[in-house]
């Protein structure tokens, strides 16, 4: 699964993220109850591909999974009521992003991109509704 350079940097990168949700502390008693009503609440989006153009040539693609954040069911409902608005915002975002940030040749700035789909999903749902998050990503050529 992790055979080539990008997705062994990604796996890393989740099975880091993972670690340290793990060792994230835990409340006890009514606190429990309070963080179970404010526990996210992740949506998962179809997966995203664009062409990675070089001098007039495809050089390649990148793929890339999201998933939303959200804190609480009135933030769920608002996202589930502009999917085609933030997967159309997402995908003009990656196809600018390919043409300037993500290459063929290089590993993928996943900062650069989450800051990028961050930005368009709170210019849609207006800021601190929802929190992108990477899930897979993967330049192949």
């Amino acid at each position: 699964m992790c055979n080539s350079l990008p997705m062994f940097i990604m796996c890393r990168i989740f099975l880091l993220s993972l670690l340290l949700w793990a060792l994230s502390p835990v409340s006890a008693g009514a606190e429990d109850k309070k963080a179970a009503d404010d526990a996210p609440i992740y949506i998962q989006f179809a997966p995203i591909s664009v062409p990675l153009m070089q001098g007039g040539y495809v050089q390649g693609s990148f793929h890339i999974r999201l998933e939303l954040a959200v804190t609480s069911e009135k933030n769920k409902e608002a996202v589930d009521r502009m999917v085609p608005r933030l997967e159309s915002a997402y995908l003009m975002s990656l196809v600018d992003l390919s043409r300037y940030v993500i290459r063929a040749d290089e590993p993928a700035d996943l900062a650069s991109i989450g800051a990028a789909l961050q930005q368009s999903t709170n210019d849609i749902l207006g800021p601190e509704k929802a929190r992108v998050l990477i899930s897979e990503a993967a330049v192949r050529r």
